[in-house]
């Protein structure tokens, strides 16, 4: 039997897992309501391996101010970068810079990001170059 309760209808009968639908639901509106979804969903990133000098901060979304994705994210065939940037979403591990320099896909993430950013700072004149102006202490 059916119990009217305000403006809703109250089932007793209905699975657990029902009931909390609505309350997920409503979760997930408010969080991507908060969130957004745009340039502010890309996190900045703490690059990080043990040795001597400490981790690395890249402020992701301050380079896609001035960067292309496809600048950085990449996948080479024959010279020329064929990743689509459709792939270039939250949460995909394959756009992971490790998902392939690890070694043996690709030479080692250090080797990538020595050559990619410091190559990158060096033409454009502007940003870090040397260990300790990327490896600082705070």
């Amino acid at each position: 039997m059916k119990k009217r309760i305000g403006l809703t209808v109250h089932r007793p009968d209905r699975p657990v897992s029902q009931k909390f639908i609505p309350a997920v639901l409503t979760v997930c509106i408010l969080l991507i309501a908060v969130c957004g979804y745009g340039k502010d969903f890309f996190p900045n990133l703490l690059i990080s391996k043990s040795s001597n000098l400490s981790p690395v901060y890249f402020p992701h979304e301050e380079h896609m101010g001035f960067l292309e994705c496809l600048d950085c994210h990449h996948d080479y065939k024959d010279g020329t970068n064929t990743l689509d940037e459709d792939e270039l979403y939250e949460g995909n591990p394959e756009i992971q810079c490790a998902s392939c320099h690890n070694g043996e896909k690709s030479f080692s993430l250090l080797r990538a990001f020595h050559r990619q950013c410091i190559q990158c700072h060096d033409t454009e004149g502007q940003g870090p170059v040397v260990c300790g102006e990327c490896h600082t202490k705070s």
